[in-house]
């Protein structure tokens, strides 16, 4: 499970499409789009809790479980966040069931 997009910090990256082959033919790989899933929850800054999402359909851990974290965590920080942070979440496990 990785996002589709890297951050790419040096000048002699690889291949972008040929990164994407190579995680592509390994097995049970994933190729999530987390920064439009992120985006989509309302910050891009939620992009880690999507790809978090997206691993837990193969954690053994119930979802609910890692959702009251989730609250546990980011409550301080208020109901929206929290919100934004389940909603990736959420989208995040959709795009890992794929």
């Amino acid at each position: 499970m990785t996002a589709a997009e890297p951050v790419v910090n040096i000048t002699d990256y690889p291949d972008l499409e040929k990164v994407h082959k190579t995680i592509k033919d390994q097995t049970n790989s994933n190729l999530v789009d987390a920064k439009t899933l992120a985006k989509e929850a309302g910050a891009m800054r939620a992009v880690n809790m999507v790809l978090v999402g997206s691993l837990s359909v193969n954690l053994p851990i119930k979802a609910d479980s890692i959702k009251e974290a989730i609250r546990d965590k980011f409550i301080s920080k208020g109901e929206d966040i929290v919100n934004t942070n389940l909603k990736a979440f959420n989208l995040g496990r959709e795009a890992g069931g794929k």
